[in-house]
C-alpha cells in the first residue's frame, strides 16, 4: 500500500473509531450520575452517658485590681512594699523625690495660684449673674401672672402679651439667663484649667505616695533609685498595681447561639493556653440575662469560677472552657438522624429488616435523643435513613 493508501485508511478508521468513544465517555458519565449512594450507616443501641458541651473563650481576672501611677517626675528613693506584699487603703507604698529645680517648682505655683485666683473671681460672677437671673425671671413671672397677661382660666393672654411691658420683661429674663448659662462655661473651662495647673505643680514636688485600696501587691518592677514620670491620660506611668487575688474568677464570652444553654451552675472544664496540658475544674457563676450588641452581634457575658488554680496562672491569661450543658448517664440514646417522624409517630429503622420501629423520645441533645421505650439494648438501626 502506498503513502496515500495509508494515509486513506487512516482518516477512515478515525471516522468509525470517534463516535465510539464518544459513546464510551457518554455511558461512563452517565453511569458515575445514576450511581446508587452509599450503603446506610448503621448505629448499634447501647447505654452511655449523653454529654453535651459548648466551647468558649474566656480571661482569668482578678476580683479587683487598680494601677498606681507616680504623681510626680522623680527618683524613687524609698520602697515600703514589695510583690506579694499585703496592704491596706492609705498603706505607704513608695517615696518620690521630685527632681525639679527651684524656679520650676515657683512657676508650676504662680501658674497654679493664678488658675485659682481666675477662678475664685469667675465663680463670684456667677452667683451676681444667678442673683440677676432670678430677679428678672422673678419680675417676669409676676407681670406674666396678673389679670393683664393671664385670663382667668388660667391661659395666656396672648394678645396683650405683645406689649412693650411684657416683651420687655420676658428678653430681659431670657438674657440673664443665658449670661448665666455662659459663665457657667467659664466656670467649666477654669475648673479645667484648675486641674491641670494642680496637676503640673504636683508632679514638681516630692511625697508619698500611699495605697488607694486594699489588696496585694502585684507588677512591682522598679527599684530604690529609678526615675519615674508623672502619669497622663495618654502616657500612663504604672509603678505598681493593687490586685485582689482572692476568689479569682473566669470571664467568658457565649454566642447567641450557645447562650440559651449555658446557666447558672453547670461544670466546666477549663484548659489555659500557657498549659495546655493541664485541665482544671470549675463552675459557671452567673451568665448575662441582657446581651452586648457589637456590630450586630449578640454576645453574653459570664462568670466562670475557678477551681483550685496553681500560682503559676496569672490575671488576664487566656483560656478555653468547656461546659457541660447536658448529662444524663446511663440511657438507651440514639443519633438524632436516626429518628423518623411519620403520621405524629416517631420511628427507627431497623437496619437488616428495614422494619420501623416505633419509639418512645426523652431528651434530645444536639446529637443524640434518649430512648425511654420500644428499643432494645443491642439493637442495630439505621443512622441515616432516607426518610
Amino acid at each position: 500500500m502506498d503513502k496515500a493508501g495509508v494515509i486513506s485508511f487512516i482518516k477512515k478508521r478515525k471516522i468509525i473509531i470517534a463516535p465510539i468513544i464518544a459513546i464510551i465517555v457518554f455511558l461512563t458519565i452517565r453511569a458515575v450520575l445514576l450511581q446508587k449512594p452509599a450503603s446506610d450507616i448503621n448505629y448499634t443501641v447501647q447505654k452511655e452517658n449523653l454529654v453535651d458541651t459548648v466551647q468558649v473563650s474566656g480571661t482569668y481576672t482578678t476580683a479587683s485590681q487598680v494601677q498606681v501611677d507616680s504623681p510626680a517626675n522623680g527618683i524613687i528613693s524609698k520602697l515600703y512594699v514589695a510583690n506579694g506584699s499585703t496592704v491596706k487603703k492609705g498603706d505607704p507604698l513608695f517615696y518620690i523625690e521630685s527632681t525639679a529645680t527651684a524656679d520650676q517648682q515657683k512657676a508650676a505655683f504662680a501658674t497654679y495660684m493664678a488658675a485659682n485666683a481666675q477662678a475664685q473671681t469667675d465663680n463670684a460672677t456667677l452667683f451676681s449673674l444667678q442673683s440677676s437671673m432670678y430677679s428678672a425671671w422673678k419680675k417676669y413671672t409676676d407681670l406674666a401672672t396678673n389679670s393683664t397677661y393671664e385670663n382667668s382660666d388660667g391661659t395666656p393672654n396672648t394678645l396683650n402679651r405683645t406689649l412693650p411691658e411684657f416683651t420687655t420683661a420676658q428678653d430681659n429674663w431670657y438674657s440673664a439667663e443665658a449670661l448665666y448659662k455662659n459663665q457657667q462655661n467659664i466656670i467649666a473651662k477654669d475648673e479645667a484649667a484648675l486641674s491641670s495647673a494642680k496637676q503640673s505643680y504636683d508632679e514638681t514636688q516630692s511625697v508619698t505616695v500611699t495605697s488607694p485600696a486594699g489588696g496585694t501587691v502585684t507588677n512591682l518592677l522598679a527599684s530604690t533609685g529609678d526615675q519615674v514620670y508623672a502619669s497622663t491620660a495618654t502616657s500612663p506611668s504604672p509603678v505598681l498595681v493593687i490586685a485582689n487575688l482572692k476568689n479569682p474568677y473566669i470571664t467568658a464570652t457565649i454566642s447567641e447561639d450557645y447562650a440559651a444553654r449555658v446557666v447558672t451552675g453547670q461544670k466546666a472544664s477549663i484548659v489555659f493556653d500557657s498549659l495546655p496540658n493541664q485541665t482544671f475544674q470549675g463552675m459557671v457563676e452567673r451568665v448575662d440575662t441582657v446581651g452586648t450588641d457589637t456590630n450586630g452581634i449578640i454576645t453574653y457575658g459570664a462568670r466562670v469560677d475557678a477551681f483550685n488554680l496553681p500560682p503559676n496562672i496569672k490575671p488576664n491569661m487566656t483560656a478555653v472552657i468547656t461546659i457541660e450543658t447536658l448529662r444524663i448517664n446511663n440511657v438507651l440514646d440514639v443519633p438524632n438522624s436516626a429518628v423518623i417522624l411519620k403520621d405524629g409517630i416517631n420511628y427507627v429503622e431497623e437496619a437488616y429488616s428495614h422494619k420501623l420501629i416505633p419509639v418512645t423520645l426523652g431528651t434530645k441533645g444536639t446529637a443524640k435523643t434518649v430512648i425511654t421505650n420500644g428499643l432494645a439494648y443491642g439493637t442495630v438501626i439505621v443512622a441515616n435513613p432516607n426518610q
